[in-house]
């Protein structure tokens, strides 16, 4: 009996541990997000579940191409504004410092006067002109679906200026979990 009593003590103790490294690890390494609509596509997909990186993404630390996830910074989500649980996905463009630009219909986006190569576009790259230099710890995001993509140039209007400052940014998306038909890894920018 006391051997039968150890070994359930050590099963409920691997159990309780493992539940602890799972909540340590949710709330502070990595993020789980359910992708909200058709902006990332064909990157991504509505109903995707995207694994996120929390760590290493201080704004700074962030490349041209990295998709992240980000907390609405005022006005961009229209379901409901105070709604914190749901996450923006959207590729990082311009960092700060840098002056990025873009003609409507334009088949590319130069930043500090260079044209940039975006291989996961199959559209035109830019649909609503903008010309905008990124403030210190912040980025300028879009969505890949450029046609279907309330981004930064959407809301050069709201106080943010269509910056997402690092106080928002909440991870880097590192691939998608969920369904697996769309199981992949989304490498560095």
């Amino acid at each position: 009996m006391q051997s039968r009593n150890s070994r359930l003590l050590l099963t409920a103790g691997i159990a309780a541990a493992a539940f602890v490294c799972g909540l340590v690890l949710k709330l502070t390494v990595l993020g789980v997000w359910l992708v909200p609509s058709a902006s990332m596509a064909p990157a991504l997909q509505p109903g995707d579940v995207v694994v996120a990186l929390k760590l290493g993404t201080d704004i700074d630390q962030l490349h041209r191409g990295d998709v992240i996830g980000f907390d609405d910074p005022g006005g961009w989500m229209t379901d409901d504004p105070g709604d914190h649980t749901h996450q923006l996905v959207k590729r990082v463009i311009g960092l700060s410092g840098e002056h990025v630009s873009c003609t409507a219909g334009a088949d590319t986006i130069e930043v500090d006067g260079r044209r940039i190569v975006e291989p996961y576009l199959d559209q035109p790259a830019c649909t609503v002109a903008f010309d905008v230099t990124v403030p210190d710890h912040a980025v300028w995001v879009m969505g890949d679906n450029r046609a279907d993509s309330a981004d930064s140039r959407y809301h050069q209007d709201t106080p943010t200026g269509g910056f997402v400052s690092g106080q928002w940014v909440t991870g880097r998306v590192i691939g998608v979990l969920w369904p697996v038909q769309h199981l992949t890894r989304l490498p560095r920018a």
